[in-house]
């Protein structure tokens, strides 16, 4: 184990001092009045060197070793057994315990031990015939406190040792969690493809492919509690596998036991279904899975155990890559919705309330200016209308931070809350369908249909016009629409700008319709089409 130095400091000097002043106070109430100023001042004088003197610094085990044989010495011919400096035995062993090694803090103890002899035999030399019984008395407390000295260095030896293992702890956490961040940012630049949940997937879907070809395949993971989602796949354009944490099955049986599962279906007797193999790998992270790696074939001999093998090898690499996308998306996703919170607490505790109070001033000079010029308090009431309708925009911003779709929150019911705040503020009467999946859609496309969706009730906001509003959801993933509609007098179609959105649609490989209704009003369609067209037969289980 190596020398710590220059740990001992500040303690140790403090621990001396004390001592010096325990063993002054000792020496003038001692009945034998055995002052001892001369040795008081000399172990004085040497703890203010261990502090400041440059060489006593830089070997604070010799230092410790004179400071324990002189004190020894000390203690030997200044009374012996009833010596006064009998305490200050403790601080060569302290001060080598926080600066030292536990093999070193038993040197300084020899060493007291040995200063202790030295001092004895120079007394009996320099002195008349011994009293019978004064020898063994001497050994013998002069070795309970050699022993306490060693025990103080020992203990002061671990303490220190506690301390220097023992994480430290940020004073500031926004400083750590910079510090951390220029890390994550380090790291992402480095990887090939980022900390993309739907790149890392696709990519653990290639590699899969390479390795066992198959007809289909996705990987499935839970980015928080709730159902999964469909991360990327292949072959199909909805999950035809039954809900692993709700119904029973192969994806159930191989999310709980944390195992690959494979399952074989022979063909029926009458043709109807045709035989097939599913490979099912959890994908795990620390305490359990939090997604699968499914690949089906067609083939009733699929996936032979050399393969399962290589899949599982692929599983286990893509699942770090995997894990580390999801967890950096919640990172970023509680970041957003946090400020979301706080600008609509701001925005409903500050300018709304203000507004509020403002109107209600508004409403009282009115009903003043009504007895002396009704002229001017109509021109009051438009002014208070105005105002009321600014209030009801700021509300309706204030539900637009709030509502959002997230991990407890699925698109459906986003939409429905967002909607009747429309309809409420607006006295719209709200048509909603929905047809959701047990499975949930990939967090960006939730997050695009809902914005959508927005978008079409600002324009019945804006409108003031429309009397109903109907809303029909449909999600399948990884495929979903979305169907708007209103009976307002929207005008130029050109006015309901969904540029943005189109362009976003399209790169997810979507598609987005803005037409006229029928009768008056306006449609807009919204559909995500999943995976390849092909082999949409049913999976069977």
């Amino acid at each position: 184990m190596q020398q710590r130095r220059g740990v001992a400091g500040s303690p140790a000097t403090a621990f001396r001092v004390t001592l010096l002043v325990l063993c002054s106070v000792l020496s003038v109430l001692a009945e034998e009045r055995t002052f001892a100023a001369l040795p008081v001042a000399l172990l004085a004088a040497f703890a203010f060197g261990a502090e400041r003197a440059t060489l006593l610094r830089r070997h604070p085990f010799v230092a410790s070793l004179v400071e324990a044989v002189f004190t020894g010495a000390v203690v030997a011919l200044g009374g012996g057994a009833n010596s006064p400096m009998l305490p200050y035995l403790l601080a060569p062993g302290l001060a080598m315990g926080l600066a030292g090694t536990w093999r070193q803090v038993g040197y300084v103890s020899g060493a007291a031990a040995f200063g202790l002899g030295i001092g004895r035999v120079a007394y009996e030399l320099g002195t008349r015939p011994v009293p019978d019984g004064t020898l063994d008395r001497f050994v013998a407390t002069a070795g309970q406190w050699v022993l306490l000295g060693l025990a103080f260095g020992l203990i002061a030896g671990w303490a220190q040792r506690i301390v220097q293992q023992a994480p430290a702890e940020s004073p500031d956490r926004y400083t750590e969690a910079r510090l951390l961040l220029e890390q994550l940012r380090g790291v992402t630049r480095r990887l090939p493809g980022g900390l993309d949940v739907t790149s890392s997937a696709e990519a653990l879907l290639q590699a899969c492919a390479e390795v066992a070809p198959s007809h289909r395949s996705a990987v499935l993971v839970q980015p928080g509690p709730g159902s999964l989602v469909p991360a990327a796949v292949r072959g199909t354009q909805r999950v035809p596998w039954r809900a692993p944490l709700s119904e029973p099955g192969p994806l159930r049986s191989a999310w709980e036991s944390g195992e690959p599962v494979l399952d074989r279906r022979k063909p029926d007797l009458h043709g109807r279904r045709k035989g097939s193999t599913l490979a099912v790998l959890p994908l795990t992270a620390g305490d359990g899975p939090f997604g699968l790696l499914i690949l089906e074939s067609y083939e009733e001999g699929a996936f032979p155990p050399e393969q399962v093998e290589a899949l599982q090898t692929e599983a286990l690499q893509g699942a770090l890559r995997l894990a580390t996308a999801l967890l950096f998306e919640e990172v970023r996703s509680t970041v957003t919705v946090e400020e979301r919170d706080r600008l609509a607490r701001e925005m409903h505790d500050g300018v709304a309330q203000e507004l509020a109070f403002v109107g209600y001033q508004l409403d009282d000079l009115r009903i003043q200016a009504a007895k002396v010029d009704p002229a001017l308090a109509e021109r009051m009431s438009e002014v208070r209308r105005g105002l009321t309708r600014l209030i009801s925009d700021i509300r309706l911003s204030i539900t637009d931070l709030k509502t959002s779709v997230g991990s407890d929150r699925g698109l459906g019911a986003a939409i429905t809350g967002y909607v009747r705040a429309i309809g409420s503020g607006q006295k719209v009467a709200v048509h909603v369908s929905l047809k959701e999946s047990t499975f949930r859609l990939p967090g960006d496309q939730e997050v695009l249909l809902f914005q959508i969706a927005q978008a079409v009730a600002q324009d019945v906001r804006r409108t003031g016009q429309a009397t109903n509003l109907w809303v029909t959801l449909s999600v399948d993933p990884p495929s979903a629409r979305l169907l708007v509609e209103h009976d307002g007098e929207s005008g130029d179609l050109g006015a309901l700008d969904l540029s943005d959105y189109d362009e976003h649609l399209t790169r997810l490989g979507g598609t987005l319709h803005v037409s006229a209704r029928p009768d008056v009003g306006v449609r807009v369609e919204a559909v995500l089409e999943g995976g390849d067209r092909g082999g949409q037969r049913s999976a069977g289980r």
